[in-house]
């Protein structure tokens, strides 16, 4: 009777496995579905509203701005000085030069504080 009952156990499948794999792609079709969905609500409608929400600001301000003259001629001056080449009249010293620029120092004809007495 195991025998048989063991045989039987191996030779038939799972009644109910091809239920159990066809409900695991139909979640795994829904919920694509939602994402899918929600990508193209996404895109299309909220995209769409946002920029009819950007043409209707910007079509609401088309007045002309004035422009301040004297804010802008002080800018401009300030530019241009900015732009301005400088030329240096005086002859510049080279820095990276490292020959001897001094002289030594002369030998002094004072005696030297050793040979001094209190």
């Amino acid at each position: 009777m195991l025998t048989l009952r063991n045989k039987k156990l191996f030779s038939s499948p799972d009644p109910y496995l091809w239920w159990r794999l066809i409900t695991f792609i139909l979640v795994g079709v829904m919920i694509g579905s939602i994402i899918v969905s929600s990508y193209f609500i996404y895109q299309h409608i909220y995209r769409t509203i946002d920029d009819a929400n950007t043409i209707i600001v910007l079509n609401s301000n088309q007045t002309i701005d004035t422009i301040n003259m004297p804010t802008y001629n002080k800018a401009l001056k300030a530019v241009e000085l900015k732009t301005a080449v400088i030329t240096i009249s005086l002859p510049v010293r080279d820095i990276f030069s490292y020959g001897a620029t001094s002289t030594p120092p002369a030998p002094s004809s004072t005696p030297h504080a050793a040979t001094s007495t209190r």
